[in-house]
Order: structure tokens, then sequence, then C-alpha cells
């Protein structure tokens, strides 16, 4: 098995390179962190040279590129900041959760907006009592006529801030079961009623700023739900999987860890 770059790959990665270059040199990543900005502007050149849509489906107005398309992008970015590679890879992590998870109607609503930069995605799955376990977590959605209604708490929410973005929040529906079998993600716009965010102040990535989120009756339509009611489980297991091989392959500057997801 040949583990090296296609040609394709190499001239990917040096053009991730000049972009990053132009639009995120050094004065300029070091203003933005001490401003605790956020690079609308350089979020806008990754949409326009297609680096989001690149691992996602054409139908749905991605390019179908592979996973380790996908790293090679991350590594570029994340090897000027990590600070920016989290801003891309949260909406890329989430917008391909909702891919694999979603019904097709939700599809083709969602993912031709995130891929035109319309809106960002984030995940909110901690909590102050529960940390990422999951087990302990107490936020809740309870039905409410048509609909749910999301009371709770969640904590360390990279990117929940960003301008028009919308968070992936995950809660219980069936407080009763155990978190395998009642649980649930929810897309829930950042200034949806009942939503507050406090941008907490952490020791780094101040750009794309880590957030804590209180859901105060937070009413969300039932097309909103995405995977099926209690299903939150497998959605979070199918993100979790990807997540974890490209920040690998990223972190070791290759593609080694692709072995894994593609097994």
């Amino acid at each position: 098995m040949d583990f090296g770059f296609s040609d394709e790959q190499r001239l990917l990665r040096e053009s991730v390179q000049k972009l990053m270059a132009r639009h995120a040199p050094p004065a300029e990543v070091r203003r933005l962190d001490h401003a605790k900005e956020y690079p609308a502007a350089l979020y806008d050149a990754w949409i326009e040279a297609g680096l989001l849509a690149l691992p996602f489906a054409p139908e749905y107005g991605g390019l179908g590129g592979s996973t380790v398309d996908a790293c090679i992008v991350m590594e570029e970015i994340g090897r000027v900041s990590g600070d920016f590679s989290m801003m891309i890879g949260g909406s890329m992590f989430c917008g391909l959760n909702v891919q694999r998870k979603g019904s097709e109607e939700q599809k083709k609503y969602w993912l031709p907006r995130l891929l035109k930069g319309e809106i960002k995605m984030s995940i909110s799955m901690s909590e102050p009592d529960a940390g990422s376990d999951v087990g302990a977590m107490r936020s809740t959605a309870a039905r409410e006529g048509n609909g749910y209604v999301i009371n709770g708490q969640k904590l360390w929410a990279t990117g929940a801030g960003a301008k028009n973005n919308v968070i992936n929040v995950y809660v219980k529906t069936d407080p009763k079961a155990s978190h395998r079998q009642g649980m649930s993600l929810f897309l829930v716009d950042n200034d949806a009623k009942g939503v507050e965010l406090r941008k907490l102040d952490m020791v780094g990535r101040y750009c794309t700023g880590t957030y804590e989120i209180f859901f105060n009756d937070v009413r969300v339509e039932p097309e909103r739900l995405v995977g099926g009611e209690n299903k939150g489980w497998e959605c979070i297991l199918s993100g979790l999987q990807v997540e974890r091989v490209v920040a690998a392959a990223a972190d070791c500057g290759g593609c080694l860890g692709v072995v894994e997801l593609a097994s």
C-alpha cells in the first residue's frame, strides 16, 4: 500500500500553504490573537477556495474529496495556527455528521448553506458536572407540542459564538434511559431565543473562542433533530471516530491514521 501523496494532493498542500501565507501571515495571526478577533475574512477565503467543501458529496455542493485530502487541509491550516484549524474543523466535523446521519431533507437544506459559508457549525457535548462523560449529561430536550424544549448548560463549546453559527448540541431526550438509548442531537441557532453564550478566558484559542452555553426553554422544531429521537449516541460515535483519525493525521504530519478509518 502506498502511503505517499498523489500529484493532486501535493498540489492541494501547496495551494493551502500559499492561501495561508497570503491571508494569514505571522503579523496578522498575532494581531488577531491579541485582539481575540474571529478571522472572518480568512474563513471566507477557505470557503471560496473550496477547502470546507472538499470532503463532502457533490450532490450537496461538495467536491467529493477523501479523508486524506481533509487531513492535508487541516494540517496546513494548523501549521499556521491550531486556533484556526478549530474553526474549519468544527464546521467540517459537524457537517459530515449531518451528511452521515441526517435525513435527505436535512442534507439538502443544511449542507449547501454550510459549504457556501452562509452558516457555520460547532459541537456541544461537555457539561460542567460531566466533562466529556456523556453518561453524566443532564441537559434535556422535552417534547412540547410538535417540537422540543431544551434546558441545560454546556461547557467548553469551541466556536459557538461565531456569527451565523448553528450549535450541534447533544441532550437527553429520555432521562430514564442510559446515554446509549436516551440521547439526541439537535441543531440550534446560537442566536435562538433562550440561548445565552459566555466566552471563557482561556490560555489560547482566543480567535475561535471557547464558550459556556445556557439553554433556557429553547424551542426547537422537529426538523432540527438529527438521526432520530434517542439516536444521539450513534451520531456521536459516527463523528468522533472520524475526528480522531483526522486529528491524529494532522498531529503526526501525515496520513498514517487514515488506515484505521478506511478499515
